[in-house]
């Protein structure tokens, strides 16, 4: 029979995969040959290793710090890269990221506006307000894309550092004289994941006068802030203003809800990874085995070397041709047969001197469904954990998505109540610069979100509508 491209056989010692015939081959000696058993070989899984849960639960208490330049700094994790760790663990899952962006958005929605507070009766009412020379200067820094980048990370890690940057005059009593108006000119985004704080005063839990930033894998080019001051805008040409989701038992820097499915994450990417390694190394169907006597007499009657080439090149040609007997896309093997011939000890037992073809017993598919299962279950815990409605995760729950009007209802609920806080918190840096720059007697604008809700769901297409003026867009 001859053999063809895709029936090369992979192995070496006479241990072998047979890829057509999904099958595995090996030649041991004759005390030492595999019992009768349909265990297949690759539902013996020894020795699981476990990401450890302690580089995203363990916190760093007060008083914990490590030392660079003479300043003490507080670590993010107990190995101060909670942020990489964390970034890892996220993206493993299939679903978190997905469900993360869609708060994103949620937090977005609406757009912004500049407004200003005044009483209306026993209310107080927010009037939007059109003020080009607050827009320029938002407009001049990017504030849009800011704003964004900081809802990113307060959505993921619930920490937001501003660098606020002034201008000279701040510290210049000569240009002051001259006119010049000490003013915050832009906002810059720093990134969360590359920012530490300075460590807190165990005795007066004194809030941190510096943040560092640099890349803490290799903890090179660290760059030092002052703390923005509030009381003292201009302390320094460029300061940090840093926000946060006050987290119970974290003293330091925040965590996000859903730190604690961490343990769900990892085993969903371990039902992940099964999945996909079954599905690129599918499980064997056969275990051939021949005993090593067989070789040993093949090598003395040819009179080859037992190590050599020829008896490699004659057992790659018998397997060759076993791997294309026993492959199948069909039934096309029923009719087939594979003989052997054994022999008979003294005792009148077996004696394993022919090959041997057994069938072996595939879990895959009980496996699969058992862990499908699993997942769902898990996805449930993610959910849940994440704030998210299911009607607003575009996840499947019990077999069905969200109706229209689930989505409504959620929607309406999300945007009153799990966006008024982190909203407030993105936004205080900004206000607190246009606060420095902008407010006089009498005048207090402020920058917010759009609160928006849908009123009405008709032939798949929403309202939407404004909170504020009670007009609807289409």
């Amino acid at each position: 029979m001859r053999r063809t491209r895709e029936s090369v056989i992979m192995g070496e010692n006479h241990v072998a995969i047979l890829p057509n015939a999904r099958a595995v081959y090996s030649a041991a000696l004759m005390d030492s040959i595999l019992a009768d058993t349909a265990e297949n070989p690759r539902d013996r899984i020894r020795n699981r290793v476990y990401a450890p849960a302690s580089y995203y639960t363990d916190e760093t208490y007060i008083g914990e710090y490590f030392t660079i330049g003479g300043y003490k700094i507080t670590p993010n994790g107990p190995d101060n890269l909670f942020p990489y760790h964390f970034k890892k663990l996220i993206d493993s899952n299939d679903k978190l990221n997905s469900m993360l962006r869609q708060k994103i958005d949620l937090m977005m929605a609406g757009g912004l506006y500049i407004y200003q507070e005044k009483k209306d009766g026993n209310k107080v009412t927010r009037d939007e307000i059109i003020d080009d020379e607050i827009d320029d200067w938002l407009e001049s820094w990017g504030h849009f894309n800011f704003i964004l980048e900081q809802v990113t990370d307060f959505t993921y890690v619930e920490n937001n550092y501003t660098l606020m940057m002034c201008n000279i005059a701040g510290k210049n009593s000569g240009l002051q004289a001259l006119g010049i108006k000490p003013r915050i000119v832009k906002l810059q985004y720093l990134p969360a994941e590359d920012m530490r704080m300075e460590s807190l005063d165990v005795l007066t839990h004194t809030p941190p006068q510096h943040f560092f930033r640099a890349d803490w894998l290799f903890a090179q080019d660290i760059l030092r802030y002052y703390a923005y001051d509030r009381l003292n805008p201009f302390k320094s040409n460029a300061s940090v203003y840093f926000t946060r989701m006050p987290t119970f038992g974290s003293k330091a820097y925040g965590r996000p809800p859903f730190i604690g499915i961490v343990n769900y994450l990892e085993l969903k990417a371990l039902i992940l990874n099964w999945q996909k390694d079954n599905l690129k190394n599918t499980q064997f169907k056969w275990h051939i085995e021949s005993p090593f006597e067989f070789w040993e007499t093949v090598a003395r009657h040819k009179n080859w070397d037992i190590g050599g080439p020829e008896i490699k090149q004659f057992e790659e040609d018998l397997l060759s041709q076993i791997d294309q007997f026993l492959q199948s896309e069909s039934a096309e093997n029923a009719q087939k047969r594979f003989h052997s011939k054994f022999g008979r000890t003294q005792f009148g037992n077996d004696f394993v001197s022919g090959w041997k073809i057994t069938a072996l017993e595939d879990n895959t598919m009980k496996n699969s469904e058992a862990y499908l299962k699993a997942g769902e279950q898990i996805d449930a815990s993610i959910i849940a954990s994440v704030h998210l409605d299911p009607a607003l995760s575009n996840i499947q729950q019990q077999g069905k998505l969200s109706s229209g009007l689930d989505k409504l209802i959620a929607f309406n609920i999300h945007q009153l109540t799990a966006t008024p806080i982190p909203r407030r918190l993105i936004l205080e840096p900004i206000n607190e610069a246009i606060r420095v720059n902008f407010w006089k007697e009498g005048y207090r604008p402020r920058l917010g979100f759009r609160e928006i809700q849908m009123s009405y769901q008709e032939k798949g297409a929403g309202s939407l509508k404004d909170t504020k003026t009670g007009e609807e867009q289409q």
